[in-house]
């Protein structure tokens, strides 16, 4: 303040400006101390280090930036995809499943045309079990997941769940009933009819063996006042 031609005083204060990467203020005492000694060679030295330091910062926001828009433009492609399909999603206030990092996918995320894949959680309500399939595609069915998983489940203590002929499929709809989930059935058709929702980014699917389906189905019932 004193003496703002001050040499020493400038340089040591770029250099604590640059430690606390305050690049910009660096630069500018850095600036000053040059304009009145240009040939003061460890403030040149100094001066090439902090724009160094300002360019790698500089593309490292940029980068950042536009990892953040693709982020952002690949969400809205995905909004898309699934209001174009006709799909419900629902997101509740309590806290989600453990979904395990599986989301909701586009195969392209910059294509809302391109297939998607949902994760589901399959639900064994009679057996107390779940399992989570991080993706199934829209055009696949639940039954071509169930073919690999069900046979020599280690909890199938009773042999129920040895087929998928041995089971049916069930989802809650949004009126708090159920809809069976035919074999044949794609997930882009049993989640475009506007029955059923996609809840806190995860499909519920009750697999429930054929020979308690009556009672299991009168229990949903009762729990649910219907």
């Amino acid at each position: 303040m004193l003496n703002p031609r001050n040499i020493k005083a400038l340089y040591r204060s770029a250099q604590a400006l640059y430690a606390l990467q305050k690049l910009d203020l660096a630069h500018d005492a850095c600036s000053l101390l040059l304009s009145i000694d240009g040939s003061n060679t460890a403030a040149q030295a100094l001066l090439g280090r902090i724009t160094t330091s300002i360019t790698a910062s500089n593309n490292a926001k940029r980068a950042r930036e536009a990892r953040e828009a693709k982020i952002r433009a690949e969400k809205a492609t995905l909004v898309k995809a699934v209001r174009d399909r006709g799909w419900l999603i629902k997101m509740s206030s309590s806290a989600p499943v453990d979904a395990q990092d599986a989301e909701i996918k586009l195969e392209d995320p910059s294509d809302a045309t391109s297939e998607i894949s949902v994760p589901v959680l399959l639900l064994y309500p009679v057996a107390a079990q779940s399992e989570l399939v991080k993706g199934i595609r829209e055009s696949e069915t639940i039954a071509e997941h169930l073919e690999y998983i069900l046979p020599d489940a280690p909890w199938d203590l009773e042999r129920e769940y040895q087929k998928v002929v041995d089971v049916q499929c069930y989802m809650e709809t949004k009126d708090g009933g159920l809809i069976k989930i035919g074999r044949k059935v794609t997930m882009d058709k049993v989640l475009s009819g506007g029955k059923v929702e996609i809840q806190d980014g995860l499909c519920r699917v009750f697999v429930v063996p054929n020979g308690k389906v009556n009672a299991w189905i009168e229990e949903f019932k009762r729990r649910r006042g219907k």
